[in-house]
């Protein structure tokens, strides 16, 4: 059998659903001679005449059932692989797929979450990790914005480009049992909790300490911000941590500030492909510089 035409099967269901030739070339746009020509076309692949033609109405034949039950399932199914599709684009575009690097996670990535739980009609996918595999699946298209704590290198003839989202400050806080009243007399009488050494917030406090000539007693040190805090809060030790992780601690009296160490602050950036940015990328910024 030679292949069957789209085009007949598809005059042929809408002949069969509508009844008369006159209703199915308004529904298709066509005129009836040529619904006419195509059906012929179709009875003659198939070796069946698939009409009754009864006072000006089309019938079905026992033929024509059965090539219906098939046109019907067949038009079903392409009904359901466009609504898939489409589905699927329109979930694209009203998704934000962020990726947020293990630092960032561990310290201030609640304060962007909130805000981005106010765009409308959006939903946001969260992904954590190391920054290199984040940047890849940025490159990769498989993330729409990537959250780094520190400045993007090699931005230079790629397709990315970066944004500072945030800048806050490097505070010393400890647990609110402490009575010393300035940082230095603190830092005198407790040991420190301090980020590992390649931590780019470890370099600008020991280099503020440094500048100070301020000697300090190492009792721990962590990559986690929430760890750091846990420390500070028992009293035991001073721990240098973004203000912006300590705000709801100091609000609690969970924790009190001591100082800030001089100019060190903890910087939060953006990274997307620029390349034709989505609606949905270009708002998220705009919310969380606002933010």
């Amino acid at each position: 059998m030679e292949n069957l035409n789209y085009n007949h099967l598809w005059y042929f269901h809408v002949v069969a659903e509508e009844g008369t030739l006159t209703a199915a070339a308004k529904r298709l746009g066509v005129t009836k001679p040529t619904i006419s020509a195509q059906l012929r076309q179709l009875e003659e692949t198939l070796g069946h005449d698939l009409f009754d033609r009864r006072r000006g109405r089309l019938q079905l034949n026992t033929a024509g059932r059965v090539a219906f039950r098939h046109t019907r399932k067949m038009f079903e199914a392409s009904e359901g692989l466009v609504r898939h599709f489409r589905q699927e684009r329109d979930d694209a575009a009203s998704t934000l797929r962020l990726g947020v690097a293990n630092p960032v996670a561990r310290s201030v990535a609640a304060d962007f979450f909130v805000p981005l739980l106010e765009l409308s009609e959006s939903r946001t996918v969260v992904r954590s990790g190391p920054s290199d595999r984040l940047r890849q699946q940025l490159r990769d298209l498989e993330l729409d914005l990537v959250l780094l704590d520190e400045p993007p290198a090699n931005l230079v003839g790629s397709s990315m480009d970066a944004v500072l989202l945030e800048r806050t400050p490097i505070v010393a806080v400890s647990g609110p049992q402490v009575t010393a009243t300035d940082l230095p007399s603190a830092l005198a009488e407790l040991p420190v909790a301090r980020h590992v050494p390649d931590s780019p917030l470890r370099a600008q406090v020991d280099g503020w300490l440094h500048e100070q000539d301020l000697d300090t007693e190492l009792l721990a040190e962590t990559d986690d911000v929430m760890t750091l805090l846990a420390y500070a809060a028992t009293g035991h030790c001073i721990a240098f941590v973004p203000q912006s992780a300590a705000r709801q601690g100091i609000a609690e009296g969970r924790l009190r500030m001591l100082g800030s160490a001089g100019d060190a602050t903890s910087e939060v950036y953006g990274l997307y492909v620029d390349r034709d940015v989505p609606e949905l990328v270009e708002r998220a910024m705009a919310q969380l510089k606002r933010a």
